[in-house]
């Protein structure tokens, strides 16, 4: 069928289709489980969009998308110009579009066969040197330029600062005037100030990597900073989301970046997300406290809380934070500053140091205090430490989480801790309030931890949560006991029970990893009995032999025996 013309169907005309297909052929986003991360791959997370989302920020096109899409735009006018706006969306390197401004054929190296190599590569450096700027095809340049929606710039870019001189000397800015996420990674802190260059009236949100402080001079750095910032706050009034982030290497201690990201943050305007990390001076983190539209914040080290003073003005509309590498107890005077029943959504905390069980009680008071239980939906803890130290107590009772009940609205629960001692009984209490779970994690991180003898989840503890929780799709639990009731007795009654079909896939894990009892056939075909007529749902499982069973009764998979099932699921399985 021909494509063009009058003989191409009409719903091909339509806008609305065109870019469906093309959404289809290279998403904008992607599911991080499809792709195979390399080295040569830039992936750039984002937690926003939940557990297991990446924005897809690909060099390599793993999928054919991208020449997918390419090919399209040459089979019909009407597609070449959404096939384009797909194509340079999304563009890893500045150079591809610096190549655009003249057609100098830069021979091939000795050896070297084919398409170049790196064709992210800036070809020709030294005509900004030698030509005048303004003399080249800027008008190419632009026709491509007001497509860039997302711009990765880092040191694999390999732009000589004389370029960007030149170009800020000849241009007026912005190069790209509808960019909308500049990820901003160069080492060399002394090319920052020309971040501005790609920044206009469009850019929404910001990654930054301030650079290696040897590459500037000390006595410049807060001007040069603060210099920016305000340059930024001319150029992009919509700017709202801010991450200040660690160079890619790791050659960076975060301790290094909370001086240049307090000088940032304290000339910003007001932002409605800011992330960091490493931590900030009291000045600055007071100046973001005080962001009417601030909606959520993260930062890693909570030495700033330790002298909080309360205010009417803190934080009056975040709703989300994330903090990380923090002292539980000053986590909990965080808390404690702000109004009580305060509107929170998520709150992730994760501490790499020793936390004692005194510490966690007084933190789940200051939770059920200071958080307003209609409101909060993701609660995610992480309560270890990076040592196992001889002789400390780490003993709690569950019974001291049964107060987070009250947060009748939680989505997710998630917990990392070997302190505490789990029964069966905390589960029978917490399900019957959380009916809108919909991700529950419980981890003791290693079993050998806890002291001989400590009562541990059995498979018992599965009833509830198939009883009150329909709209579970991944259950996280240490099961280490074994001896499970008769199958035909863990077919319970469910109220208010949705249809089979309409329940969400469900993923079940109850082991560390693959190697996780049951590793007996019999038990392994028992245990997915149990789980198949607690949860109808169930779609896989942490051990290759449970999920056989769980599926072998499936049409595609009634020819299958459990070994080739097995080698299959290794080859297949990413985790």
């Amino acid at each position: 069928m021909e494509v063009s013309g009058a003989h191409m169907h009409r719903c091909l005309k339509s806008p609305v289709i065109v870019l469906c297909i093309l959404e289809a052929l290279y998403p904008y986003k992607v599911d991080i489980a499809d792709i195979q991360e390399s080295t040569s791959s830039r992936v750039y997370r984002c937690g926003a969009d939940g557990p297991g989302k990446t924005y897809h920020y690909l060099e390599r096109d793993p999928t054919g998308g991208r020449g997918a899409v390419a090919a399209l735009a040459q089979t019909c006018r009407f597609f070449l110009e959404p096939c384009l706006n797909t194509l340079w969306r999304h563009l890893f390197s500045l150079s591809p579009l610096l190549n655009c401004l003249d057609d100098t054929c830069v021979p091939l190296s000795k050896g070297e066969q084919g398409p170049r190599l790196r064709p992210g590569r800036l070809r020709n450096p030294r005509q900004f040197e030698i030509n005048d700027p303004n003399k080249l095809n800027w008008n190419r340049f632009n026709y491509y330029a007001h497509r860039v929606k997302v711009n990765w710039t880092d040191d694999d870019d390999d732009i000589p600062k004389y370029v960007w001189f030149r170009l800020a000397a000849s241009r007026r800015a912005p190069l790209l005037p509808r960019l909308q996420h500049l990820i901003w990674r160069e080492t060399d802190r002394s090319k920052l100030p020309y971040l501005s260059l790609l920044c206009g009236p469009a850019l929404q949100r910001l990654t930054v990597f301030p650079g290696d402080p040897q590459t500037e001079s000390p006595d410049n750095d807060e001007s040069t900073m603060v210099t920016l910032v305000l340059s930024l706050s001319l150029r992009s009034p919509l700017l709202e989301e801010v991450e200040i982030v660690l160079d890619m290497d790791g050659d960076y201690a975060a301790e290094e970046l909370c001086e240049p990201a307090s000088w940032m943050v304290a000339a910003m305007h007001p932002l409605r997300s800011f992330k960091c990390a490493a931590c900030l001076d009291t000045l600055a983190f007071t100046w973001l406290s005080s962001m009417p539209a601030l909606h959520s914040f993260g930062l890693v080290g909570g030495w700033v809380f330790r002298d909080l003073v309360a205010s009417p003005v803190f934080f009056p509309k975040l709703e989300e934070f994330t903090v990380s590498e923090i002292f539980l107890g000053e986590m909990t005077r965080l808390l404690t500053t702000f109004l009580p029943r305060h509107s929170f959504t998520t709150i992730s905390v994760s501490t790499s140091i020793y936390i004692p069980g005194g510490e966690i009680e007084p933190f789940v008071k200051a939770l059920c205090l200071y958080c307003n239980p209609a409101t909060l939906t993701h609660l995610r803890l992480d309560l270890t430490d990076e040592v196992l130290r001889d002789g400390i107590d780490r003993t709690l009772d569950s019974d001291t989480l049964i107060a987070l009940q009250q947060f009748t609205q939680l989505r997710e629960f998630s917990i990392k801790a070997y302190q505490i001692q789990w029964k069966d009984q905390f589960l029978k209490d917490i399900a019957p309030a959380w009916r809108s779970l919909q991700i529950l994690k419980i981890d003791t991180v290693c079993i050998f931890r806890q002291p001989t003898g400590m009562p541990k989840s059995t498979m018992h503890s599965l009833i509830p949560l198939a009883t009150f929780c329909p709209d579970l799709h991944s259950i996280t639990l240490e099961i280490c006991n074994w001896d499970d009731p008769d199958p035909v007795l863990m077919a319970i009654q469910r109220p208010n029970m949705k249809e089979h079909a309409s329940l969400p896939m469900l993923h079940v894990c109850l082991g560390h990893n693959l190697n996780a009892p049951p590793k007996d056939l019999r038990a392994e075909r028992r245990v997915a009995a149990v789980l198949k007529a607690l949860f109808p749902n169930i779609r896989s499982a942490w051990n290759t032999g449970v999920e056989f069973w769980i599926r072998h009764d499936w049409p595609e998979y009634q020819d299958l025996t459990q070994e080739a099932y097995s080698i299959s699921a290794e080859r297949n399985r990413v985790w």
